[in-house]
């Protein structure tokens, strides 16, 4: 019964930069080394073989075991040897066990390298497993406190420099108060052979610190205080707290080594790592044991989670069913300009989402699990939320073979090489200096960014090898999913090093099809392979849109079927690229290059942050079109409000050739005067299989409502017009609102209650009304932090229903003022009261709308999306103090309102969540309780963002962790009591091809995945 302990002090770093504020700050930026303090095992089963298991005889002189051939003692030196010289960049420490009771440290952190592995050459197996009261030692060693195992049971093998006689000089004492130190870590990796034996003599002491820091008794698991002990380590605010203001924090890890662990054992192990904010590992082998140390080490020095929501993938052949995949985008912020990331894959599974191996993936929080095993990993490689580990970076270190292409500037897409680049620019000189190199490192440059080691990068002396981060941070883009039918998914994602990926999922596999690279960000690549500090550099993070036209209406591409890509670059550039992809492997340029702002028709283009919606106006028939906003002007990124001098508007283009169709800017008679950064909303108001109509919203606070009569933009009856539909921004900077994302819009109608005056007194009638319900919510994505601005969620009733020329009698603008505050809920206190209840409904047929104030500095950071008559919202709020050593990571909340009368429906009005800035819901739509060639029933859900059960209700509504039910709202729009209350929802969504209260489902013949 075996166990050794690693303890990691890791050192704290963040920076800043626009809306990366949320990640890093650069005015805290302090290197230091991550320590580590190994706690080795030295008790007698380690003389047993680590293949067999077991014992190879006793020596009785020597009363201790005798040494098997392949024994564990030895495995586990060569993987902590290993370990030491494979980790330069770690200042290492070592303890052992003292016989029978506790340990005592052999090297304090920081020792010589070679002083610790003579020490653990030297190490014997003797002994019992005292873990926890080793542990405990290691404890008094990280407080500071006084010295127990070590000062009863004293070892003239200690080392005595990290006493102060009878106390411990803790590791943290030297940086307490280091003014440029903001935080440190500990983290323990703790491994055993079997279960702990002779470890009950500090369980009193573990007892009374956990009392001390919970104000509650401990739990045992198997009587062991293990668990407690790591709770404490994780939990406690700061394990050093005698001098100075570094707060330092802690996490266990655990790893069983062999197969002698009992179930009792493994479930110590597996709750001190829950309880510890670590992963548990089982490594049956000497291998699995050094890939284990291994795999760890590396999630500690990235202790993250995905930033980006989860993007769910999608059926070309049922368009009322989702794809089963959920794939993950993920990063890992730095101080400079190589920043990593992944994408990784999960699946769903009826309510759950499942890993590789089908276990639940998610943890309570609904965040991905540590101890979680994504597909595309090595099998029970536990890689979870490590950005370096697993997904298509594990798959892209062991591809060798890639392609990838440019444009080099001209209409079509060639092979990135050496060769090409000559061919375009003559000679190799000019063509390295794209790069901002020289010729004589101009192979190397290329090779780098094929994913060859050519710089050394983990220090092996290998420059042959693939890199073990190849896949940049795709810090905005989120993946798209194309299913060409009989199996063939690709995954399409941007990232910043500049790159746009095809990857094909082949289920437990992935493989990259091609990648992309414009000259454009030719010249971002030296500085993004040197990591240049205190710099960020974007590339292709923009929107992404797939559209495929099926003209054989079978879910397959084939015949005369097509496939196109657009790709926005949202702060790497003013720019959209096009690719023709019907052929997944062989992809195609068009439009003669990209869509370049400042130029040809496009000189109000910004940076391309909206996506380009794909979709068909009269006036272009059956060629269908894209739609999008004009961008961001980065003159946005002030904190004060001003006009723009770019990014106004809107544009259509022919989607099959990017000639202009017809914009709306300020040189086309446009009347607005901000950027529109976020996406378009389209309907087809008469069902004509044609959009006619458009809603977008701008970074100044205004919405606007432009409307397509007719087949010519110019008609001399029924020409294109545009208005504003409302003003909800106001004076000062506390009303400086702005518009980052798409509005919900969704057709509907209510109940409108009217109250009129007679001699005989208050009459109230009610009339069904029909309206568009516009839905947004204000909050500046360029400055998340920013505080001082009084943001809204809103819901704007456009009871305009018709489609047309508002040439004349323009609607007025509907401004803050004409919307009823529902902040307090009204509904919600009047449900036990119909007269109460209809009385609010006629304040509100008053109004244009609702809107709710967010509390302090909340703000809408994501679009809205409204599932069965209920209104979703997310939010985020800065934290009310950010201090120098501190990264905005603030909260997150969903909200989910009635969209008429934008009350509670569920438990909870709000819900927190655990992504910093949450995004927008995702609908998904399953075929559960049968399979796809059976009957099932499709079944209606909603993914995203992760909710944190620790602090929400789970009585109902939204949970952590699943694919969750959303209610819907009752069929009859007139309110009835039931059970003394106002009914308002039936507990789950119906689908299916009928005619709703809230939505209309039809298929036309210009109607488009």
């Amino acid at each position: 019964m075996k166990w050794w302990l690693l303890l990691l002090t890791v050192m704290a770093s963040h920076a800043l930069a626009e809306d990366i504020e949320l990640y890093i700050k650069r005015n805290a930026d302090v290197t230091k080394k991550p320590r580590v303090m190994v706690v080795f095992d030295t008790s007698g089963s380690m003389a047993f073989s680590s293949t067999t298991g077991e014992d190879c005889g006793y020596d009785y002189f020597y009363d201790t075991y005798i040494l098997c051939a392949d024994n564990r003692l030895g495995v586990a030196k060569t993987a902590i040897t290993t370990l030491v010289n494979d980790n330069p960049d770690i200042d290492f420490g070592l303890m052992r066990f003292n016989d029978s009771n506790g340990g005592y440290i052999l090297a304090g952190l920081g020792s010589n390298t070679n002083k610790i592995k003579n020490q653990i050459n030297a190490l014997e197996a003797n002994g019992a497993t005292p873990l926890s009261e080793t542990l405990w030692e290691a404890y008094l060693y990280l407080t500071g406190g006084s010295r127990y195992y070590s000062w009863y049971w004293p070892s003239s093998q200690r080392d005595t420099s990290v006493e102060r006689y009878s106390k411990y000089i803790s590791p943290f004492e030297s940086i307490a108060a280091d003014p440029n130190i903001c935080s440190s870590s500990a983290n323990l990796i703790v491994m055993t052979d079997g279960d702990p034996s002779n470890d009950s003599q500090s369980n009193w002491n573990i007892a009374t610190e956990y009392w001390n820091t919970f104000s509650k008794s401990a739990t045992t698991v198997h009587d062991s205080y293990m668990p407690a002990l790591a709770e404490i380590i994780r939990h406690k605010e700061d394990l050093y707290t005698q001098a100075g203001s570094v707060e330092d924090r802690g996490r266990v890890y655990t790893i069983g080594f062999g197969r002698g662990m009992s179930d009792e054992g493994t479930e110590i192990l597996q709750k001190t790592a829950d309880l510890g904010g670590g992963i548990y590992t089982q490594a049956n082998t000497p291998h699995e044991l050094s890939e284990a140390l291994k795999n760890q080490i590396d999630n500690i020095r990235q202790l993250n989670d995905s930033f980006s929501s989860p993007s769910v993938s999608t059926s070309s052949s049922d368009h009322t069913r989702s794809g089963e995949s959920l794939y993950y985008t993920m990063f890992y912020p730095e101080s400079h300009t190589r920043w990593q990331g992944n994408l990784k894959k999960l699946k769903f599974s009826d309510d759950k989402v499942v890993d590789m191996h089908g276990a639940p993936a998610l943890d309570e929080k609904g965040l991905i699990k540590a101890s979680a095993t994504t597909f595309w990993s090595q099998s029970g490689s536990q890689d979870g939320n490590s950005v370096k580990r697993g997904g298509v970076n594990y798959q892209l270190s062991q591809q060798i073979t890639r392609t990838i292409y440019s444009d080099f500037g001209t209409d079509a897409l060639l092979p990135l090489t050496i060769r090409q680049g000559r061919t375009r620019y003559k000679n190799r000189n000019k063509f390295a200096r794209k790069f901002g190199t020289n010729a004589s490192q101009l192979q190397n440059t290329i090779d780098w960014l094929y994913g060859k080691d050519v710089d050394d990068e983990d220090q092996d002396n290998n420059t042959q090898e693939r890199r073990d981060t190849i896949f940049g941070d795709p810090l905005h883009s989120k993946p798209v999913s194309m299913d060409y039918g009989n199996g063939d998914i690709r995954i399409v994602v941007g990232t910043n090093d500049g790159f746009l990926h095809m990857f094909k999922d082949s289920g437990n596999t992935v493989q990259e099809s091609w990648a992309f690279m414009p000259e454009y960000l030719f010249k971002n690549v030296s500085d993004i392979r040197n990591s240049k500090p205190d710099t960020k550099l974007y590339g292709m993070d923009g929107p992404l849109t797939i559209y495929f036209h099926d003209t054989q209406k079978n879910g397959v591409v084939d015949g005369n079927d097509k496939v196109w890509l657009f790709a926005g670059m949202r702060r790497g550039g003013a720019r959209y690229y096009a690719f023709d992809i019907t052929s997944p492997d062989s992809p195609k340029l068009m439009w003669g290059g990209p869509l370049v702002g400042g130029q040809g028709g496009f000189e109000e283009l910004g940076q391309s942050w909206s996506k380009p919606e794909v979709t068909f106006v009269e006036a272009k028939g059956d060629s269908p079109v894209l739609i999008f906003g004009a961008g961001y002007d980065t003159g946005k990124d002030n904190y004060t409000k001003a006009t723009d001098q770019i990014g106004r508007g809107i544009f259509v283009l022919d989607a099959a050739t990017g000639a202009l169709v017809w914009s709306l800017t300020p040189k086309t008679g446009y009347k607005g005067a901000h950027s529109v950064a976020g996406d378009v909303a389209m309907l087809d108001s008469n069902y004509d299989g044609y959009t006619d109509r458009l809603y977008f919203a701008d970074t100044g606070g205004d919405v606007w409502r432009v409307d397509m009569p007719s087949a010519a933009p110019n008609d001399s009856k029924k020409p294109w017009t545009h208005h504003k539909l409302a003003q909800l921004a106001q004076n000062g900077s506390s009303g400086d609102r702005r518009f980052f994302y798409k509005p919900a819009v969704v057709r509907t109608f209510f109940s409108k209650v009217t109250v009129t005056t007679t001699p005989d007194g208050s009459v109230k009638t009610r009339k069904d009304t029909p309206y568009e319900a516009v839905m947004l919510g204000s909050g500046n994505r360029s400055r998340p932090t920013l505080t001082g601005v009084n943001d809204y969620l809103f819901m704007i009733r456009d009871e305009h229903t018709v489609t047309q020329s508002f040439q004349t009698n323009v609607p007025e603008v509907i401004t803050i003022g004409n919307l009823m505050d529902i902040t307090g809920d009204p509904f919600a206190l009047q449900r036990s009261s119909l007269e109460g209840f209809t009385n609010v409904e006629a304040t509100l047929g008053a109004f244009k709308g609702w809107k709710y104030a967010l509390s302090g500095n909340e703000k809408s950071l994501a679009a809205p999306v409204v599932a069965g008559g209920i209104a979703y919202f997310t939010s985020f709020t800065p934290p009310a103090n950010v201090s120098r050593c501190e990264v905005s990571t603030g909260k997150g909340h969903m909200y989910a309102f009635h969209l008429h009368y934008g009350t509670q429906v569920y438990e909870q009005l709000k819900y927190e969540t655990t992504h910093t800035v949450p995004d927008t819901p995702k609908v998904y739509f399953s075929c559960e309780g049968g399979s796809e060639s059976e009957s099932c029933k499709t079944v209606v859900r909603m993914v995203g963002p992760a909710l944190d059960t620790t602090v929400n209700s789970q009585d109902g509504g939204p949970s952590a962790g699943t694919p969750w039910t959303p209610s819907a709202l009752v069929d009859d729009p007139v309110p009835v009591l039931v059970d003394g209350k106002v009914s308002l929802v039936k507990p789950s969504l119906d689908f299916g091809l009928t005619t709703r209260q809230m939505f209309i489902y039809k298929k036309e013949q210009n109607d488009e995945k």
